[in-house]
């Protein structure tokens, strides 16, 4: 929702002119945030995803999408209980003016990402009255690459002389 205002000014020896002004009333912030520490494939990276109205007005249809990440939990600053979620994506539809959705998200770290040293994700969000706005986080990961070489001998009895064979 916005409000679109025109003023015209005017004298008797000037021409007119128009200044105009349009005052969006429906907006939101969204901010991402991880304190994950990883090191190795299959660790979990935490995030908290926020949404906050910040207009005067309800934004209906809101939602917030994490591709990469799974909603595990999402409340709702101005009470009501859990903002639903499915997956990757909230499906509450309303939130109204001064409230904020907190969501919990969870990735769990792949090979390909330990390779890469990081982690970049981004969260949406929207809302009918809106555009998208996004949020993102990197994620370092904390790369050791390393390896060991162990040699053993097999041989049955111990060489006794210059040419024998050990395995």
């Amino acid at each position: 929702k916005q409000v679109d205002n025109t003023a015209t000014g005017d004298t008797n020896e000037t021409a007119s002119k128009t200044a105009s002004k349009t005052v969006d009333l429906s907006l939101f912030t969204i901010t991402k945030t991880s304190t994950s520490v990883v090191e190795k494939v299959g660790d979990v990276i935490t995030y908290t995803i926020t949404m906050t109205n910040t207009g005067n007005t309800s934004l209906t249809g809101a939602t917030i999408a994490d591709p990469k990440a799974s909603l595990t939990t999402c409340t709702n600053s101005g009470g009501g209980g859990a903002v639903a979620q499915a997956g990757h994506t909230s499906t509450s539809t309303t939130i109204a003016a001064g409230d904020t959705w907190t969501c919990t998200a969870t990735h769990t770290v792949t090979q390909a990402e330990v390779d890469a040293g990081s982690v970049a994700n981004t969260a949406t969000g929207d809302s009918t009255e809106t555009g998208t706005k996004t949020a993102d986080k990197t994620v370092t990961i904390t790369r050791s690459p390393s390896f060991t070489v162990v040699k053993t001998n097999t041989t049955a009895t111990a060489p006794k002389k210059a040419g024998d064979t050990v395995t």
